[in-house]
């Protein structure tokens, strides 16, 4: 009974193979000249994030298989040192999907699930059309911004002009990103962006928001730039899993920090209304676009936010982020009504002294004491810099005669020995 109850477990495993071992050898082959969509994960034998990730990895490469949906690959980047300088691999794991020959960034969710439902998505259209309230409800609900085309009042044959091509060819790049639909009937149109419009447009879509349409070129780059300044929600949720890239994404971050089960509705009220591109906004357009907005649980992630001095009993609080410089603000009290306003605008016109982080604080303290003691600071390192090369030259004049001494002595030598033969 054992026996056969141990090969009645095993048969579910028989046929696991997990991802597929890529080399320098096998990749052109295997993954380049494929048709057949590719997640690439180039990992390092010692790095702990890898160790993690590799069961689910594995998992999700048979069951993506299995449905022949995707085939999922692994580089070891300490053996295979080409493909990942041929790919600019610089951290570990690094995922890059696959599509026409090419390879993307892998930003996606690092389940299995995760896995499963990108590679359903990539198989599926890239457009999707919304053919009724209940279908634009639920592609709503894919993420918290959307984007839909509309032709207007003119439907027929709208998907051979210009701009209706245009906007396929962004969505079909950007597909394992974002979701972009179509809405074709009048009726439709209105319950997306709220009225018909006589012309064609594309509008970025977000739940309790209003609508907002591109006004650019309609060329790729312009549509492309445009989402990629739009994506974030006006105010976003942020955890584990957005943080990084929301702090990464060429802007300020700022971090409204709550313990959500106070009352905060007047912080976050004036959150969302610094967020919002409107003509209410305190804030001018050139510094209000300087910035992300976002909230944290400062309960959840207290071992975060404590980094930055703050604790439970400081909540309702804010950091301001400017992750990829390592620095950020938080002389700021959120509970004054308006005043979060005025340090973003003090921040924005550099103002406001960042704080460090890591490196970063003594390269600043270094920089404040050298701008403070301006012209002074100047003189002394001159000064320095004179007495370094003199104390250099004296060394080497030593060593120089030393050498000359030690030459001439050997030629003594060499000549009282030849004497004494």
């Amino acid at each position: 009974i054992l026996i056969f109850t141990i090969a009645t477990i095993s048969i579910p495993y028989a046929n696991a193979s997990g991802a597929v071992v890529l080399t320098v050898k096998n990749f052109d082959e295997e993954v380049l000249n494929s048709n057949t969509l590719w997640i690439v994960e180039f990992y390092a034998p010692w790095c702990g994030h890898c160790k993690h990730l590799a069961p689910i990895y594995d998992a999700a490469a048979d069951k993506v298989e299995a449905k022949g949906l995707m085939k999922m690959g692994k580089i070891d980047a300490t053996e295979e040192v080409s493909l990942a300088k041929r790919y600019g691999v610089k951290g570990y794991p690094t995922l890059k999907y696959l599509r026409d020959g090419e390879l993307h960034k892998y930003t996606g969710e690092r389940t299995v699930d995760g896995f499963v439902e990108f590679a359903e998505k990539m198989n599926g259209e890239a457009i999707q059309e919304i053919t009724t309230k209940y279908v634009l409800s639920k592609f709503q609900m894919k993420k918290d911004v959307t984007y839909i085309y509309g032709p207007g009042k003119e439907t027929e044959g709208f998907e051979k002009k210009n701009a209706y091509q245009v906007y396929s060819d962004v969505a079909y790049k950007l597909q394992a990103d974002e979701y972009f639909a179509v809405a074709i009937e009048h009726e439709m149109q209105e319950k997306a962006v709220k009225k018909l419009k006589s012309k064609s447009y594309i509008a970025r879509l977000e739940r309790g928001e209003a609508p907002q349409f591109f006004t650019g070129e309609m060329t790729e780059d312009a549509i492309i730039n445009w989402i990629d300044d739009t994506k974030h929600p006006t105010v976003i949720q942020l955890d584990a899993k957005n943080f990084y890239n929301s702090a990464h994404a060429g802007k300020f971050l700022v971090t409204l920090v709550l313990n959500p089960k106070a009352n905060n509705k007047q912080q976050l009220a004036e959150l969302t209304k610094l967020a919002r591109k409107s003509s209410k906004n305190p804030l001018e357009p050139h510094v209000q676009e300087k910035f992300l907005y976002g909230w944290i649980d400062g309960v959840e992630h207290k071992k975060f936010v404590k980094q930055y001095g703050i604790t439970e009993k400081a909540l309702p609080s804010v950091v301001i982020f400017d992750a990829p410089n390592k620095l950020h603000f938080k002389n700021v009290d959120v509970k004054v009504n308006g005043a979060l306003g005025h340090y973003l605008k003090a921040i924005a016109l550099g103002e406001e002294d960042p704080i460090a982080e890591g490196y970063a604080v003594y390269y600043n303290s270094f920089m404040k004491i050298w701008n403070k003691s301006w012209p002074y600071s100047l003189i002394i390192a001159l000064i320095s810099t004179v007495l370094l090369m003199i104390t250099c030259w004296t060394c080497c004049k030593a060593l120089c005669e030393d050498d000359d001494e030690d030459e001439y002595d050997y030629e003594i030598d060499t000549a009282d020995t030849k004497k004494n033969k």
